[in-house]
């Protein structure tokens, strides 16, 4: 089915097959001179862009040069995906080929992005440290349309990535805001840093304690199987994939849900329902569970800190009965609850669209380049 469609697309747009080292040189002159040095480490993985200003890139180390146009494919580790189109000229550092570009080259940065190249420049030599193998990428043949045409690719895929990334700084923007509204919202002492005018009163401190109705120890395990309860475990809270369990529901979407072994115990949850994992334990609020996972969500870092035992990390026993909370009044709470959970909605809005984009983009991929 695919070869037919490869070849009746290659019939009606008169693309041709050619072997890759038709289409791009890897370059190999090496140099020291004092321009931007391109790593690893400085490329985001699988955007195919600087995670940092090229004023900001190291300079003086050896490597081989590039110029604008030519593309870095990191083939240390392939999978990695490791690749950037340069808009400057500057040094590559460590495991690279540069790729220049016989015609145009944004076709050629998407035609490294796809299945196909993905599948050849994975197949390495090395096992503990996994190389793509240039005779064998170099001699495989792709499907290449005519200049015209890759360039009207090109000028699609480029446009699109163009809209990820504006969506990425939106989104970074929503973080940003969150974080200075919780910040500035809630606070440690007893007035806020920014505060709505119908309050007055200062703001109690509470020991955590006091603020729940009950904590319930997580007892559902994956090996539970039915379909009884959603199983609430640190894959599923984090965004994995939902499972049922033959276990009773024993958290309610207004618990707060903090992990309780393991790395990141004390990690804070809120708005799910269902069964509670083992690793887990859960707190039932007296007032808004909301307000309650806010101000605890704001003390992550120190939760971090203070309250997990040194060595194999857990949540210490007593957390519930040294841990103290700042609240206003419960009107209040539930004002600071609203702007908060708007916030969250619209980060969550906003990863909806993300996912989106990128999916498109992986779906032309797959269709453009067969």
């Amino acid at each position: 089915m695919i070869e037919t469609k490869r070849m009746i697309i290659m019939s009606l747009f008169d693309w041709e097959q050619r072997k890759f080292n038709k289409i791009a040189n890897k370059i190999g002159a090496t140099s020291s001179a004092k321009i931007p040095n391109v790593s690893y480490d400085d490329i985001l993985s699988k955007r195919g862009v600087l995670n940092k200003k090229i004023s900001k890139l190291s300079t003086g180390k050896k490597g081989i040069k590039f110029k604008e146009n030519d593309i870095l494919f990191g083939k240390l580790r392939p999978y990695l995906k490791n690749y950037l189109l340069a808009d400057f000229s500057g040094i590559a550092i460590g495991d690279f080929w540069v790729l220049r570009p016989l015609e145009s080259p944004d076709f050629l940065f998407y035609l490294i992005q796809s299945q196909k190249f993905t599948y050849i420049s994975n197949i390495s030599s090395g096992s503990k440290m996994p190389r793509s193998d240039w005779k064998l990428v170099s001699s495989f043949h792709f499907d290449i349309p005519k200049i015209n045409e890759q360039i009207g690719i090109g000028k699609v895929l480029k446009l699109l990535d163009k809209l990820i990334s504006l969506q990425q700084r939106k989104l970074k923007l929503f973080d940003q805001l969150r974080k200075t509204l919780l910040e500035y919202l809630i606070s440690e002492q007893k007035i806020p840093i920014v505060r709505f005018n119908s309050f007055r009163k200062e703001w109690k401190v509470f020991r955590l304690q006091n603020l729940i109705i009950k904590t319930t120890k997580g007892k559902a395990k994956a090996d539970m199987v039915g379909n009884r309860s959603i199983y609430l475990d640190t894959a599923y809270l984090n965004g994995g994939a939902l499972s049922t369990v033959d276990a009773p529901t024993d958290v309610y979407k207004d618990d707060i849900v903090i992990l309780w072994d393991g790395s990141l115990a004390g990690k804070v949850y809120h708005g799910f329902s269902g069964a509670l994992g083992s690793t887990l334990k859960s707190f039932t609020p007296k007032y808004s569970g909301e307000y309650l996972f806010q101000y605890l969500q704001r003390s992550q870092e120190k939760i971090f800190k203070n309250y997990r035992t040194p060595n194999i990390p857990h949540v210490v026993k007593d957390f519930i009965t040294i841990f103290k909370v700042n609240a206003p009044s419960l009107e209040e709470q539930n004002k600071i609850s609203t702007i908060l959970e708007s916030i969250d909605l619209l980060i969550d809005n906003q990863n909806t669209k993300i996912k989106k984009w990128k999916k498109i983009k992986e779906h032309l991929l797959q269709k453009m380049f067969i």
